[in-house]
């Protein structure tokens, strides 16, 4: 009897404890009962479920589902500031607890409940569901739970939330006749001295504490000081206050904050330390490059940035996923950057949303917990920066090159550069580079639209920086490797030197290094030179020509001459009247002796102009690469049909050129024959 009587017992005590812990409201959102948009909402709006009405800010995203468990759902708003308001409640309110989505949330998550503008309970952080906590618990500031508050849930960094269930208890006890002291900041924990300012929310009341863990007396001495002004603490400290107004006193407040010790190192000092994974630690270095997920970046802001020992020592860290300052979200303004793609892309500067900005070169100290991830010595993801240093512009490189060479590719509108601090290195097109001695060489790949001189100013746009094609190379006389460093970005300038033996090469380029390369350079073509001046001059006249205008961007001028000379000249235009230099022939233009020897210019000039009968008369001079000046007068034709040849031989010669495949078009720096293929 006895015993049945304490099953008994038991029983009904923990029914009884159940019953005073149950949630006085809840707020499910696992379904659309509560018909929550789709997209997200441009501004506050009210939503009502039954007898139940919470508002929420604007940014609010709908429902949400668990990546684990579809019948878990609830509802997706953030980042930064982003709220919901519960309604005013009728009893005075203890604690709220709120539950998150598995598997939606971030760790990285802060958020609190605010009456107002002010905090009235413990910021949380993290909202990621596991099997030791799926929900946070906000104790409510004494002197804010009374009837009739509104409380809202607010995220407080720069992240987003998915809530499934708001529960909210109820608050039996007496209401106290001096509220209890609370302490700012809330945080418990810190790394410097910190300074604690102390508040009582019953007005006119006194508060005294003390430092040593000791019950505070109602009167100051001994240990308890009474509280005027803020004070400072230094070390690891557990602070109690009471509030006391005449014969009332409040019950006693106690919190603890505790210094943490976090040792910071420069990189190669953290990768020789012998620190344990998850280990809290700051890295200081300099920033070498940055880089982002198109779509981790897009949603979350965060950025695998990897920094080098800015002693000089050797040594390489990575902070993955890295948080700018004050936890903002990092931006960018690349033009390239794709934020829908799942691929890394590389950036030398970004900026984060609070107006931070971040290049490479920077001397950044960033904290977090350390981790060897297969070999790469990192922070985990979630690190933040907590100081940037502007780094100063690196000091020009510029290399005294004694030996050089301009290498043409196999395509005509594409070629090498290449130039050396040694004059015992070469370069084979067929089989790369041989060395001698230790020294550099700067290999710059460069197109140009179709045209036989390679003079003129080259930008980004026209330099392969790919380091299979441009690069710079090292080898150091012992190594067994050269060394090649990626290039990112420059500018390059070509022109004739005196006697057009040869180039003067004036370039600028930065390496992957963040270090500029600059110089200028005499290049000699791999190839023999070009000729100054022509050895001959031939006239070329040709009283029947073809127009051919059937290319929106390119028109060609097509005929021979009495001894069997064919001429094509090709002019990017769209009103065919005009003069022209190097920079409007296509690419195409050449004099043919016959069906397999040709010579192409190197420089020139053409002059278009109207004839009778809607024709023209063209007239060119054109020094090719055969040594020959061509001095050119053709005209064409303006009758019924301008495009036609009268001249019997003239248009065999042409239907034979189109049988051939020789008569090619260039579209956009491709060439194609007649039949669609593309000439190489």
């Amino acid at each position: 009897m006895r015993k049945l009587f304490s099953i008994l017992a038991a029983t009904l005590f923990a029914t009884t404890m159940f019953a005073a812990t149950a949630p006085k409201a809840t707020f499910d959102f696992k379904d659309q009962n509560w018909n929550f948009p789709t997209t997200a909402t441009t501004e506050a709006k009210s939503f009502v479920n039954g007898d139940q009405t919470i508002v929420v800010s604007d940014g609010f995203k709908g429902m949400t589902t668990s990546s684990t468990d579809p019948t878990i759902k609830g509802v997706l708003f953030g980042k930064k500031n982003k709220t919901i308001s519960l309604p005013a409640f009728s009893f005075r309110t203890e604690k709220i607890l709120v539950y998150y989505v598995d598997g939606a949330g971030s760790s990285n998550t802060k958020h609190n409940i605010f009456v107002g503008e002010t905090a009235v309970s413990t910021e949380e952080v993290g909202c990621k569901v596991t099997t030791e906590k799926s929900y946070s618990t906000f104790e409510i500031t004494e002197a804010k739970r009374d009837a009739g508050t509104v409380y809202i849930l607010k995220v407080t960094s720069d992240h987003n939330m998915q809530v499934s269930k708001i529960e909210v208890y109820e608050d039996e006890s007496t209401p106290a006749s001096v509220y209890a002291p609370t302490f700012d900041p809330a945080a418990e924990t810190f790394e410097v001295d910190v300074t604690i300012a102390l508040a009582c929310a019953t007005e006119g009341a006194s508060i005294f504490y003390t430092t040593n863990g000791t019950e505070p007396a109602t009167t100051a001495g001994a240990s308890t000081y009474e509280y005027t002004n803020p004070f400072t603490i230094t070390e690891t400290t557990t602070i109690k206050a009471i509030a006391v107004k005449g014969a009332d006193k409040s019950a006693v407040a106690e919190k603890t904050y505790t210094k943490l010790v976090v040792n910071q190192y420069e990189v190669k000092e953290a990768i020789e330390a012998g620190l344990n994974k998850g280990d809290l630690i700051k890295v200081r270095g300099v920033v070498t490059n940055m880089a982002a997920k198109g779509t981790n970046f897009a949603t979350y802001g965060s950025l695998k940035i990897y920094v080098k020992d800015a002693t000089g020592a050797e040594g390489e860290f990575q902070l993955f996923n890295c948080y700018s300052l004050n936890e903002a979200k990092f931006e960018t303004t690349v033009p390239a950057y794709d934020a829908t793609s799942a691929d890394w892309a590389d950036f030398t500067s970004v900026t984060d949303a609070d107006g931070h900005t971040l290049k490479v070169g920077d001397t950044i100290v960033a904290k977090g917990k350390y981790e060897l991830y297969n070999s790469t010595y990192e922070l985990q993801q979630g690190c933040y920066l907590v100081d940037v240093k502007e780094g100063t512009p690196p000091t020009p490189t510029t290399f005294d090159f004694v030996k050089n060479e301009y290498v043409e590719y196999t395509s005509d509108s594409y070629f090498d550069l290449i130039m050396y601090t040694s004059d015992t290195w070469s370069y084979d097109p067929d089989n790369g580079f041989s060395v001698g001695e230790a020294g550099y060489a700067l290999v710059l790949n460069l197109a140009y639209t179709d045209m036989a001189d390679v003079t003129g100013n080259y930008t980004s746009e026209d330099v392969s920086f790919d380091p299979e094609y441009s690069r710079l190379c090292y080898w150091d006389g012992t190594s067994e490797n050269l060394v090649t460093t990626a290039l990112q970005s420059g500018t390059v300038k070509i022109e004739w030197n005196s006697d057009k033996s040869g180039y003067v090469v004036t370039y600028e380029v930065l390496g992957a290094n963040n270090v500029t390369y600059k110089g200028t350079a005499n290049v000699t073509p791999y190839d023999e030179p070009e000729p100054p001046t022509p050895d001959t001059t031939v006239e070329v006249k040709i009283d029947d020509a073809l127009l051919d205008n059937s290319q929106t961007d390119q028109i060609g001028i097509l005929g021979e001459d009495a001894t069997g000379l064919w001429v094509q000249i090709f002019l990017y235009t769209d009103d065919l009247q005009g003069d022209y230099t190097e920079a409007d022939f296509g690419g195409n233009t050449s004099i043919w002796f016959d069906d397999d020897n040709y010579t192409t210019p190197y420089k020139g000039t053409v002059k278009v102009v109207p004839a009778n009968n809607n024709g023209y008369v063209v007239t060119a001079e054109l020094l090719c690469y055969d040594n020959t000046l061509y001095k050119i007068t053709m005209t064409v034709p303006g009758d019924e049909d301008p495009t036609g040849i009268k001249n019997v031989e003239t248009a065999q010669k042409v239907i034979k050129a189109i049988e051939n495949g020789q008569l090619i078009i260039n579209v956009n720096g491709i060439k194609y024959n007649v039949n669609g293929a593309i000439v190489k």
